[in-house]
């Protein structure tokens, strides 16, 4: 048998490791993709709309 075979059949636990490390990196990949696009704190968005007709108070 070679090393190779050895190793996977023997697995030491590495197995079990991706099963928690897999989601975990998904999650992290998550909220980083999540807060790269909200602007930083203390600053507000800077959005082009106007408010419509309707939301605007009465004069």
């Amino acid at each position: 048998m070679s090393e190779v075979e050895i190793v996977l059949m023997h697995q030491g636990g590495w197995d079990e490791a991706l099963m928690l490390l897999g989601p975990l990196a998904i999650i992290a990949a998550l909220i980083y993709t999540a807060r790269k696009g909200r602007p930083p704190d203390g600053e507000e968005w800077d959005d082009d709309w106007e408010e419509e007709d309707w939301e605007k108070e009465p004069e």
